[in-house]
């Protein structure tokens, strides 16, 4: 059942390439019958020079050499050349797939799928199943050619004909013995690897706070004992397959004698040439090259399953469902969003209870409340990063179920406490955004968040490489950077999570004055950790315990909430206000 799942998943991208594979697998058949005629004819050669015929030991070597000549030249040459290309294809198609479907997963998906682990997913295991196909193709033809050798021999000798089905039975039950073990260390193995991809990338993405923090010892501690149980698994299998190997050329040594002798008395007899003798050496040889063969071919199939598995677990959604979005394609909104008895919990923690908002077009809403109480989640509910419990979201009174996930990530842009900025130029950030923008339209977007300038002063302006998440940038100029590239998707609704909290002054009055000028065409609502950042708003909402406890300007909200004095007055003190 394994190997059927295996061959339906290869041949599904394979199909294209289907005449190149029927191609190649033809050429590796012939190649392998007509390697017996090979060694034949270096038998013929030594059996006519014992016989004193130079002229016919010239002439099956010079057609012994032809064939090396034509084998290496062309059908060697033209099948390894084959077989790169249907490779090369194969991983192209199976890991454009992987990396869209990693896309379409739900982001409840990434709360508890560690990054490292899909990345190896991706790339990595579609390479295990791509190494095996060939070996397959070969072992088949391997398979045909041993039965034509115990076919031939049993027409000399029966012994003969025991002794080499004898050895392949031997040599079968060794490698039933150890497949099962090299199996489950293999995938022990693949765990490790994510854990320690997974790890190593959060280090040294957050590597000044590592340093700033002097967490080094601590984080090596971490990566140290990874590293350990990784290369303890990696020794396991290498003493697996060191001990089967060692097995297999202990019996193959003892075989090989046993056979040789009988192939001597066979031709001391005269039951066989010397040019079968000679022939059957090499064909000996292919014996136990198939005996190894299929033996690596097997330890390659426990692995390729394991990552098999793995791959499945992605392509078929045996652990999450894709993202599901509407067919609506919605080109223009006004903003209005409204939000009818919406009830949401993460992991059976309830944090959303019957919630009911609407916030109309073109204004600046800010959204307060205690930590944990659900102001992020109604941005991730309004993204569609998760789905309601129950109720429903509406833009312009239509359920955000039904728009189209293009129509939806359009008209909705979020500015995060820590945006990610790609680790490239200014402008290719921008590009990302709209491929075809101009360096004109990016310096507009620039000057209205305040940034331009601060640009235009850099060496390279605005071909200056950012850095991993953005580290060349303050966390000002990042915030204000996030916003400028959000502009460019022209979206109507821009959410603002958290996205002052963490600057200076200065930073904080650009962000301000930027959000300040977007209200005059866009619906901006902002979740406020520091509600002085918010004072100013067209209307703020106190959220508490899941529900709307309060609604109005600031000042209202000082008189009539005493929940909202708790949370302001604090600051006050702190700021002097």
């Amino acid at each position: 059942m394994e190997l059927f799942l295996l061959l339906k998943t290869q041949w599904h991208y394979l199909k294209e390439d289907q005449y190149k594979f029927i191609v190649f697998a033809f050429l590796v058949f012939f190649g392998s019958f007509f390697s017996l005629v090979y060694e034949y004819l270096f038998g013929l050669a030594v059996d006519n020079l014992v016989a004193g015929s130079f002229y016919m030991f010239s002439l099956y070597l010079f057609f012994h050499a032809l064939y090396s000549i034509i084998d290496l030249g062309l059908f060697h040459f033209y099948k390894e050349l084959l077989y790169t290309r249907i490779e090369i294809n194969f991983f192209e198609r199976i890991t454009k797939d992987l990396f869209q479907k990693g896309l379409d997963l739900p982001v409840r998906a990434f709360d508890k799928m560690r990054v490292g682990e899909l990345v190896n997913k991706i790339y990595t295991d579609p390479q295990q199943i791509t190494n095996i196909l060939p070996k397959i193709i070969r072992s088949v033809s391997r398979i045909i050619i041993v039965i034509f050798i115990i076919g031939l021999a049993a027409t000399f000798s029966w012994i003969l004909t025991v002794q080499f089905i004898l050895l392949i039975i031997i040599k079968t039950i060794i490698s039933l013995k150890y497949y099962p073990q090299i199996k489950s260390t293999s995938k022990k193995i693949k765990a490790e690897k994510d854990s320690f991809l997974s790890l190593a990338n959060q280090i040294f993405f957050g590597v000044r706070d590592v340093k700033a923090l002097g967490l080094k010892k601590n984080m090596q501690k971490l990566v140290d004992k990874n590293v350990k149980d990784l290369f303890f698994q990696s020794f396991r299998v290498r003493y697996f397959n060191l001990s089967y190997y060692t097995l297999l050329g202990l019996l193959g040594t003892f075989m090989e004698l046993v056979i040789f002798l009988t192939l001597g008395y066979l031709y001391f007899l005269g039951d066989i040439t010397l040019a079968l003798f000679i022939a059957f050496q090499w064909y000996i040889w292919r014996l136990f090259d198939f005996s190894r063969q299929i033996a690596q071919l097997g330890a390659d199939y426990q692995q390729v399953i394991v990552s098999l598995k793995r791959i499945n677990t992605i392509l078929d959604n045996e652990l999450y469902d894709d993202e599901k979005f509407g067919n609506r394609k919605i080109n223009k909104i006004k903003g209005e969003i409204t939000f009818q008895d919406v009830n949401f919990a993460y992991d059976d923690q309830k944090v959303l209870d019957n919630f009911n908002l609407t916030i109309k077009p073109k204004q600046k809403i800010a959204i307060v409340g205690r930590s944990g109480v659900g102001k992020t989640t109604i941005f991730n509910l309004l993204l569609r990063f998760y789905d309601p419990d129950a109720g429903q979201i509406l833009i312009d009174g239509m359920p955000i179920t039904e728009f189209s996930q293009a129509s939806l990530r359009k008209h909705i842009a979020i500015i995060r406490q820590e945006p990610y900025i790609f680790n490239k130029t200014i402008k290719e950030n921008f590009k990302m955004i709209k491929p075809n923008i101009t360096l004109r339209e990016i310096r507009e977007l620039c000057k209205k968040v305040y940034i331009d300038k601060y640009i235009m002063s850099l060496e390279d302006k605005y071909d200056t490489l950012i850095g991993e998440g953005g580290i060349n940038l303050s966390g000002g100029q990042k915030q204000r950077l996030s916003i400028a590239r959000s502009l460019a998707k022209k979206s109507k609704i821009i959410l603002f999570d958290e996205s002052t909290s963490s600057l200076d002054n200065e930073s904080q009055n650009y962000i301000k004055n930027t959000i300040n000028d977007l209200t005059k065409d866009h619906t901006v609502l902002i979740v406020a950790h520091r509600l002085s950042t918010i004072i100013d708003a067209d209307l703020i909402i106190l959220i508490d315990n899941g529900e709307v406890k309060a609604m109005g300007k600031h000042s209202d909200l000082l008189m009539e909430s005493d929940l909202y004095n708790k949370l302001y007055q604090p600051e006050a003190l702190e700021l002097n206000v």
